[in-house]
């Protein structure tokens, strides 16, 4: 599993940290630093030191952003991965509001059965949301123009979920997929 972490400051496009989770000639597991500051750690450590990072901000507030390198098709069908980067990410993040970025059109997936099985698990984490952007945005290195993109997609999740809080009675609801209603009737 290749996967970009971006982690953004509430309300900034300045990044905290932005690291690269891969695998070496073993298959361990390390993250690398994108922002230069250290060459690589095992993800604990890094989680680890985040937590102190953040607890040192004024308002301790952060937005996580994983952004799977693969073609997602191959992480839907070997989710553990993933979910083990979430669970660092709950357990180190103060509370963070946890998106997953991934390429547009992948919810009109033809892996329908393992992709159901994939946004059940996510919801079950309590993912804030998912973020669909374009192929050409998803390869953007670490730039401040991929920054602000993927704050401004934080900020239209957040004004779409506050529309739908006003509008669903009751506020009893997962998701919203737009011409996927059979997945969505499975995973509700």
């Amino acid at each position: 599993m290749h996967l970009e972490v971006v982690i953004l400051p509430d309300k900034t496009t300045e990044p905290l940290e932005n690291w690269k989770y891969q695998p070496d000639s073993n298959g361990k597991m390390w993250v690398t630093d994108l922002l230069g500051r250290w060459t690589k750690k095992p993800p604990a450590e890094a989680w680890q030191d985040l937590a102190l990072k953040i607890g040192a901000l004024p308002s301790q507030k952060i937005e996580i952003f994983l952004c799977p390198e693969n073609e997602l098709a191959i992480q839907i069908y070997e989710p553990g991965p993933l979910e083990e980067v979430i669970t660092f990410a709950q357990k180190y993040s103060w509370g963070a509001k946890i998106y997953v970025v991934c390429v547009e059109q992948i919810l009109q997936s033809k892996h329908y059965p393992a992709l159901r099985d994939w946004l059940k698990m996510l919801a079950q984490y309590g993912i804030t949301a998912i973020i669909e952007i374009k192929k050409k945005e998803a390869e953007e290195k670490a730039t401040p123009k991929k920054f602000i993109n993927l704050r401004r997609q934080a900020i239209a999740v957040q004004d779409r979920r506050s529309i739908l809080q006003t509008q669903a009675k009751g506020g009893n609801w997962v998701a919203v997929v737009d011409s996927v209603r059979p997945l969505v009737d499975e995973i509700g």
